[in-house]
């Protein structure tokens, strides 16, 4: 199993299409093969940042999710997120 957990900050100029298309990337990344678990919901005291955490079958399952994110929307709505995972 490949878990990573942590949290991502949103840029304020980018926190309304984040919020958008996030319901779209998770519903892609839990169809993709491997992935047991994808979760990301903001955190409760500070605005603009997510809680990520996410299971895999193993770090290739998890590189093939990465592969696919950075040829989607989602990369370029993403691209300035300081990600702490």
């Amino acid at each position: 199993m490949y878990v990573v957990s942590g949290f991502a900050d949103v840029p304020e100029a980018d926190r309304e299409a984040f919020k958008r298309a996030l319901p779209e990337h998770a519903r892609l990344t839990r169809a993709e093969p491997g992935c047991h678990y994808f979760e990301v919901k903001p955190h409760p005291k500070i605005a603009g940042r997510y809680i990520v955490n996410e299971a895999f079958d193993d770090e290739r399952a998890y590189k093939a999710h990465i592969k696919r994110a950075n040829r989607s929307d989602w990369a370029k709505i993403s691209r300035n997120l300081k990600r702490s995972y």
